[in-house]
């Protein structure tokens, strides 16, 4: 009886790809929060408050920001640093929760071509920067619209304020 090994060809680039690391958190801000927090750095560095495992902050490696309301373009790409817990002295209430603290950040400008970001999406960094960049017409109309557009829970809201009477 003789045993007989065999031997496969891996398909390493095949396998590469299924097991890209989803490095990136994916977030969204109106656009007023995008003009308050996200055009110009703040100066401690630091976006954001999730509440996020320690398992998937030690994955996390860059951050891209969705503005809403402007047909799924994304405007901002930070360089992750590390997590920390809010501080009330950089501006946060809740400590319960994380932020990130970042090293850079670029203005960057594409369609994000998956669902809509309502809370936050995982993806992987290299995924992202090879998709094609928007013309610069094209991001000043998306960012006119989200600046022009209220979504329905806002319109909810002061609606509700005026009836109130709360400003």
């Amino acid at each position: 009886m003789v045993n007989l090994i065999v031997v496969l060809p891996l398909k390493i680039k095949y396998t590469a790809s299924i097991m890209k690391t989803k490095n990136s958190l994916m977030y969204s801000v109106t656009y007023e929060n995008y003009q308050k927090n996200i055009l110009d750095d703040k100066e401690n560095k630091t976006q954001g408050s999730w509440l996020i495992s320690q398992d998937m902050t030690q994955e996390l490696k860059y951050a891209y920001v969705y503005l809403k309301n402007s047909e799924k373009m994304i405007v901002k790409k930070y360089h992750i640093e590390h997590f920390e817990r809010n501080d009330t002295s950089k501006g946060y209430d809740d400590e319960g929760k994380q932020c990130f603290v970042f090293s850079k950040s670029e203005d960057t400008f594409f369609e994000y071509p998956h669902d809509i970001i309502q809370g936050r999406h995982y993806r992987n960094d290299e995924d992202m920067d090879s998709l094609p960049r928007l013309s610069e017409s094209e991001i000043e109309r998306r960012l006119e619209l989200s600046r022009t557009t209220k979504t329905q829970s806002e319109a909810n809201r002061k609606e509700k304020r005026k009836q109130t009477g709360t400003t």
